[in-house]
């Protein structure tokens, strides 16, 4: 902020001055211009003068509030008709001080007018200020316990990272080896054991998942591009990662087989894991899921490939569909309900989708058994020779 002239920090903090402080001021300006008034009548016989009171007028206006100044004017107003009407020494004044008088005391209320709007605009002014420094500095400190959440969390992340995933990994392998171990038949050890391995199995895909959003978050990716048969690395993406729940359901593929795309093949990968695994949880089982797959040309003349996942289930409400690819975000329906998840998929998903230069949407009318699609596009696309035939894998 700019330095103010001594003058002008004089005059604002003549409002903030004590009460009695500011009373002093005023009846000081206001006696100094009644004797100048009253030499001029003795030695000028200079009737004329009433103007002067603007400057005892004008401090009022300045320094008290609108009732405050309002009784100050009528106390010069009164002076004045007394210091008149004893110089006339009549109640009836000659015409020409009569004018004088008016005017001086019009010229007054419109300075006193002028000065409040003034004094009005200034405190407003300073109002609008103080609260704009107190949002800011709420603004910081809530800037400064997010960046603290934010490096606890980090902090959390990196211990599960290393106390966790190593432990984890080892009881899963002793568990194998048990399993392994086990003679075939029925018995209750080895449903025990199976339990136990499918439940580290779950564990570690959670971990796995929360450190995948670790990395997303504090890494930049950079896609490492394999120009690839999309349809092939779809249907190894579903050999790869095909959970038993997946067997209820048939999954067409309408993709062209000689379409190709320039991709991360671990990234595409994950994405399709994400968005397959999303169908099957909040479909009925036995419906169709659909992975599609179109190129496109944009305005830009840039060619992509749109790639489509569809299901048959029970829909996203469209006022939540903004918040699908957020941190940690879980539909109200799902919040309560037997299916588990951490909300980090789709913001995984949206993060790796983004790294290979696309984009990523869902669509749904909130319908159930109209379910949803999800699109992502991605750039480097080989456009197709042939027509695109219809694929069922299950």
């Amino acid at each position: 902020m700019n330095a103010q002239h001594p003058s002008l920090r004089f005059l604002r903090s003549l409002p903030s001055l004590s009460p009695y402080l500011r009373l002093s001021i005023f009846f000081v300006s206001f006696l100094i211009c009644g004797v100048f008034m009253i030499l001029g009548l003795i030695v000028t016989n200079n009737r004329g003068l009433t103007p002067i009171f603007a400057i005892p007028v004008a401090l009022a206006a300045w320094m008290f509030r609108p009732r405050q100044a309002a009784l100050a004017l009528g106390c010069i107003l009164l002076m004045l008709i007394v210091i008149n009407t004893a110089a006339v020494k009549s109640l009836i004044w000659p015409f020409p001080l009569t004018i004088t008088f008016l005017c001086g005391i019009a010229s007054s209320l419109i300075v006193a007018g002028a000065i409040g709007v003034l004094r009005y605009a200034l405190n407003t002014a300073e109002l609008t200020r103080h609260q704009s420094l107190l949002a800011e500095q709420q603004m910081l400190k809530a800037y400064n316990q997010e960046q603290h959440i934010n490096e606890l969390k980090d902090q959390f992340l990196l211990t599960i990272n290393h106390e966790l995933r190593t432990p984890l990994t080892a009881l899963h392998g002793y568990l194998q080896l048990i399993e392994d171990q086990q003679q075939p038949g029925p018995s209750n050890q080895s449903r025990f054991i199976n339990h136990a391995l499918q439940s580290s199995e779950e564990l570690i895909a959670m971990v796995n998942t929360i450190l995948d959003a670790f990395d997303s978050d504090t890494t930049s990716l950079q896609p490492q591009y394999r120009e690839l048969p999309l349809i092939s690395i779809v249907q190894n993406t579903i050999d790869l990662f095909k959970p038993v729940q997946w067997q209820s359901y048939q999954i067409d593929l309408l993709i062209d087989e000689n379409l190709k795309v320039k991709v991360d093949q671990q990234f595409f990968h994950q994405i399709i894991w994400n968005l397959l695994s999303n169908a099957c949880k909040y479909s009925p089982a036995g419906t169709n899921i659909t992975v599609g797959a179109r190129p496109e040309t944009a305005l830009s003349g840039a060619e992509s490939i749109c790639i489509w996942i569809r299901d048959a289930g029970r829909g996203i409400a469209p006022d939540e569909i903004p918040n699908l690819f957020r941190k940690f975000v879980r539909l109200k329906r799902d919040q309560a309900s037997t299916i588990r998840g951490m909300g980090l998929g789709l913001y995984i998903s949206k993060n790796l989708v983004e790294a290979m230069g696309g984009q990523i949407w869902a669509e749904s009318s909130g319908v159930a058994g109209e379910g949803s699609c999800f699109y992502f596009t991605l750039s480097n696309v080989t456009q197709p020779v042939t027509p695109i035939t219809s694929t069922s894998y299950v």
